[in-house]
């Protein structure tokens, strides 16, 4: 081999040697730039990026927990009635209320942690409220009747705070997982799918602890509360192990001005405009779900012109929910969530006019077509806006202030569902059960109007462009810099042969 062939032979391999490591330079840069990440961090900051990716198994778990936790109570009430526990009187007008109270100020209070201290801290305190609260109804309710049951209600309000934080904290954390700027609809949906069995497991829990007839009631009742405790143990020790969540995103935003929040409403108009779209709907959705959920009996008593009920026609009805939840996930991304509350509430009133239609033609006739529409009616609850609803909010406004206009959003559901718990008793009372079923049509009809109104589909588009705007920059510069590296590459090689021969 000649002195010159062995010196571009020897050129050759560092060309290679260095294009590969510049590949994969460039390709780590550009995922970081993609991501809204400093281009200069090290790969510790790398590494705490990826180690945001069980944040969708967090979000799924808190949304066991909370709907777990705010099922239990009615469980455990029902337990203790076998123990001869006598609820007294305030109790029975309060107990299960308290839950929902603590929820609004968790919701509210909670999601403007998230803002001002970050997500992981904020979701450990919140952790911490619902913590205590489970463990609290569960060890400490000892004493008397009235003793039992106040500490039970003091630590439901503890509880409810908690659970109350979890629901835009959870949001935010799924939606902030995906290694670029936008937010996965379908991926927050999925976590919220998972309050579905959350508000079964506690009645599974009490079936399951009555194969132990040894067992008594006060036993039994604590351990249905307690075990509202396992999976918030288990998200405590995941955010404990998890980095500061929050560092990079940070970084994205360190070159802007820092904005209090005053001054960030000031300058976005818009957020009043999304939060009426998400809270309003939120708000009008609570009152139809938890409206019927209160009246499903008694809406089938009236089909069935009955006053027992067997267990198959309930369950059928609840179970409707699952496959209505899922339809709503797969449609998040094909149709978008703007056209899933618009038409998802045209939906529910549609199925509710049908039903409404039916009681009018034939008040105690027509069994089975009324059962059929009912169900139809349930199904449409959770096909669209139960799940856009949530989702919503997460997706509608950008990082700095998520958190807490989700908290708004989700504290004017509860109201709602306080709302719809006791507004349709005396309508019924009044005016007949298709009265009741009228309402909900146009309660459905006004929801629907908010949402194509009030809601901007196009508002969160400013950060996706932002993304591609970079991504477009760093492929641009990539290029450019490919360019001059091959334009110096071809000026060695034709110098090479001086150098060789030098």
């Amino acid at each position: 081999m000649s002195h010159a062939a062995g010196h571009r032979q020897e050129r050759q391999h560092l060309n290679d040697t260095t294009t590969k490591v510049y590949d994969d330079s460039v390709i780590a840069t550009t995922k970081a730039v993609n991501a809204g990440e400093d281009v200069n961090d090290d790969e510790d900051e790398m590494g705490k990026h990826r180690a945001k990716d069980n944040g969708a198994l967090i979000g799924a778990i808190n949304n066991v927990a909370i709907q777990y936790n705010i099922s239990a109570a009615s469980v455990a009430i029902a337990v203790m009635a076998q123990g001869h526990y006598n609820e007294p009187h305030w109790a029975k007008m309060t107990l299960l209320g308290t839950v929902f109270a603590g929820a609004v100020i968790g919701m509210v209070s909670m999601g403007v942690v998230g803002d001002l201290i970050g997500r992981k801290y904020a979701m450990l305190l919140t952790l911490a409220f619902s913590f205590f609260g489970s463990v609290g109804c569960s060890v400490f309710s000892w004493g008397g009747d009235t003793s039992t049951y106040a500490v039970i209600s003091v630590c439901r309000l503890l509880l409810g705070i908690g659970v109350g934080g979890l629901y835009p904290l959870s949001a935010a954390k799924v939606a902030e997982t995906n290694p670029n700027l936008r937010p996965d609809p379908t991926k927050i949906g999925w976590s919220f799918f998972f309050q579905a069995p959350g508000s079964i497991l506690p009645y599974i829990v009490a079936w399951l602890l009555s194969a132990f007839p040894e067992m008594t009631p006060a036993l039994r009742f604590r351990i249905i509360f307690g075990l509202g405790a396992l999976p918030i143990i288990f998200v405590i020790y995941a955010e404990m192990m998890r980095p500061g969540d929050d560092e990079i995103r940070k970084k994205k935003l360190k070159s802007k001005k820092k904005l209090t929040f005053r001054q960030q409403l000031r300058q976005n108009p818009t957020y009043f405009k999304q939060l009426i779209g998400t809270g309003g709907t939120w708000f009008l959705y609570d009152i139809s779900y938890y409206g019927t959920a209160i009246f499903q009996p008694t809406i089938l008593k009236a089909i069935f012109r009955t006053d027992s009920l067997s267990y198959w026609q309930n369950i059928v009805v609840s179970m409707l929910g699952i496959p209505g939840v899922i339809c709503a996930i797969l449609l998040t991304k094909p149709k978008g969530l703007r056209w899933l509350n618009i038409w998802g509430f045209v939906f529910i009133a549609a199925a509710f006019a049908v039903l409404g239609v039916l009681f009018e033609i034939s008040p105690e006739g027509l069994n089975w077509p009324k059962f059929a529409a009912f169900c139809v009616s349930v199904f449409s609850l959770n096909m669209g806006p139960n799940v856009a609803t949530y989702v919503l909010p997460a997706t509608l406004f950008p990082f700095d202030v998520r958190t807490t206009f989700h908290g708004l959003s989700a504290g004017s559901g509860k109201l709602g569902a306080v709302v719809g718990t006791f507004m349709f008793a005396p309508i019924k009372e009044q005016f007949g059960i298709a009265a009741v079923i009228w309402v909900q049509v146009a309660v459905a009809l006004v929801a629907a109007v908010i949402s194509y109104v009030y809601i901007d589909k196009e508002e969160f588009e400013e950060e996706a462009d932002d993304a591609k705007s970079l991504t477009l920059a760093s492929r641009t510069a990539v290029n450019s810099e490919t360019k001059d590296e091959a334009d110096f590459t071809e000026s060695y090689d034709d110098n090479a042969p001086l150098l060789s021969q030098s």
